[in-house]
């Protein structure tokens, strides 16, 4: 197929334009910069090298019917004209016949659609990071060793993963601000047929390799930053990304970057309470639940949430005294972040803040 060659201007317009009503995180960009790095990782994959890696690409959001599972088609159709979504298989063992299935199929990518529970796979991370895997055929004792290059997309709310395969994905975030998602008002609808049309295909395939082009004719500038073990891609991808203006894709998430004035200090909490307590010898039980007033002595303990936190200290007890005013604020903003995943770039991985027990003996735990 030959495309239509475009100024990098325009093709950078284009693109925005026609992702414009996702809903990406308030992220200053980097999302919608990995929404493109995973578009130009499905059409230009053969810009790199036969044995380099492509990170994994996780479609993530904070509810259903953000569009998640759309951005992922949005990759998958242009190139390959349509979309197969499958589950992810609960079992460990299906999980590698279902790769090396695609494998044997010469498959380019692979989308799991609407994962519900944590992603925590050993196979899977060595899937990602290998050039060349050993399969054997249905019915077959022997085995075979097969190149791969293949994109693994995966969607879900609140995705959680383990820290080994988070250090190999790019994550997409979408956050969704109306309670009712089909409250939403959509100007231009989208679905799998409008991606498939001649059309549609076309222009967003001429885009793409508009950027190419002009990344090609700069000079084939690098990415300021690298992943490990997907250095290629990095150097490739990330560069078209981050030259054609888009910012670095594989910039790292932080807390402030959401619109959220209390997320920096909710998520040195989780860390915290994920890491470990101790208060008088004794550790916290952070990972089965604890007290509300002892999730307040943790705030206090390392400086968290100062302005919301009021309270005296009594005479007698020596004890903090949350004012009732401050314990209601607090509680509601806890209750906000009930459920809510948290992503770390270190060992940690993909924590969980959530509250556990009855009414008359909520507690909260990280998990």
């Amino acid at each position: 197929m030959t495309y239509d060659l475009m100024p990098k201007e325009a093709a950078v317009d284009f693109l925005k334009d026609f992702l414009r009503e996702f809903p990406f995180a308030d992220d200053q960009g980097r999302s919608l910069s990995c929404q493109i790095a995973a578009m130009m990782s499905r059409f230009a994959s053969s810009l790199l090298p036969e044995q380099a890696q492509l990170p994994m690409c996780v479609f993530n959001a904070n509810g259903p019917a953000a569009g998640k599972s759309l951005l992922a088609m949005v990759v998958e159709i242009p190139v390959r004209g349509y979309a197969s979504m499958r589950s992810f298989p609960e079992e460990k063992e299906e999980l590698q016949k279902v790769l090396d299935s695609e494998v044997l199929a010469g498959s380019d990518s692979i989308i799991f659609d609407n994962v519900k529970d944590r992603v925590d796979s050993s196979y899977l991370e060595q899937f990602l990071t290998s050039s060349v895997v050993s399969v054997r055929r249905l019915g077959s004792s022997t085995k075979h060793e097969i190149s791969k290059q293949t994109l693994v997309l995966l969607t879900a709310n609140q995705a959680e993963c383990s820290a080994d395969l988070a250090r190999r994905s790019i994550f997409i975030d979408l956050f969704q601000k109306e309670a009712d998602p089909q409250a939403r008002k959509i100007e231009r609808p989208m679905g799998a047929e409008y991606l498939a049309r001649s059309e549609v295909q076309f222009r967003i395939l001429s885009a793409l390799w508009s950027l190419v082009v002009a990344w090609d004719a700069a000079g084939r500038p690098k990415c300021s930053s690298r992943l490990a073990g997907f250095e290629h891609w990095a150097d490739v991808i990330g560069g078209i990304v981050e030259f054609s203006g888009f910012g670095d894709p594989l910039r790292r998430p932080t807390s402030e970057e959401f619109g959220d004035p209390d997320a920096a200090d909710m998520m040195e909490l989780v860390r915290v309470m994920t890491a470990g307590v101790f208060r008088d010898g004794l550790e916290f039980r952070c990972r089965e639940g604890i007290s509300f007033d002892e999730v307040i002595w943790i705030c206090r303990d390392r400086g968290l949430f100062e302005e919301m936190i009021k309270g005296k200290v009594d005479r007698e007890t020596k004890e903090f005294e949350i004012y009732a005013t401050a314990r209601t604020k607090m509680a509601k903003l806890f209750a906000r972040y009930n459920g809510r995943v948290f992503r770390f770039g270190d060992d940690l991985g993909t924590i969980k803040f959530e509250r556990v027990g009855g009414k008359n003996e909520r507690r909260w735990r990280v998990s």
